[in-house]
């Protein structure tokens, strides 16, 4: 994976994310702690904006942890990391205070935010994530998740473009390959 690719930080960003990590040390232990640097830091499905899936088998699997040390901890990781068991969601601010900071003021990176907690099913969780989100100065109401209308665009954005085939490909190339030139 190129680490530009790479939707989680690495390394302690600011003290509060130290402090967070020494406070769950002092009152739960390490199991508590290594959970919480692996959703905040390590874990592949963790996002930027905070909200994700991950479900505690693949935790328990991945860190090496036994299953239930897992899901005895998760409880005590809030309100730095909050869990929802019915969807396996997780909702770490963390994260997402570190990334509004720079994403806030770009449009571009607030539509990525949109369309992934889009992707998060239904729940109080994501609702949070929403209520975060919408201080951000970019914020439109009218992008989604909140507006699940979506215009047809073509390559360079134009609104009403005339698809046909799979995926992104527009009218104007496929016609190439139709008078057989193209690939």
């Amino acid at each position: 994976m190129d680490t530009k690719d790479r939707p989680t930080l690495t390394v302690f960003r600011d003290d509060g994310t130290a402090a967070n990590v020494h406070t769950l040390i002092r009152r739960y232990g390490t199991v508590e702690a290594v959970l919480y640097l692996y959703l905040g830091r390590a874990a592949p499905q963790a996002e930027r904006c905070g909200l994700f899936q991950c479900h505690p088998d693949y935790i328990a699997r991945d860190t090496g942890l036994d299953q239930q040390d897992v899901l005895d901890a998760i409880p005590n990781l809030e309100p730095h990391a909050q869990f929802d068991d019915s969807t396996w969601v997780w909702w770490v601010e963390e994260l997402a205070e570190q990334y509004i900071r720079a994403a806030g003021n770009n449009s571009n990176q607030m539509k990525g935010v949109k369309h992934f907690i889009q992707r998060i099913p239904d729940c109080q969780l994501r609702d949070q994530a929403i209520q975060f989100w919408s201080q951000a100065s970019k914020w439109d109401e009218s992008i989604l998740p909140l507006d699940a209308h979506i215009t047809p665009r073509d390559r360079n954005g134009m609104e009403g473009a005339v698809t046909k085939g799979l995926g992104k490909a527009v009218h104007k190339v496929n016609s190439v390959v139709e008078c057989g030139g193209g690939s």
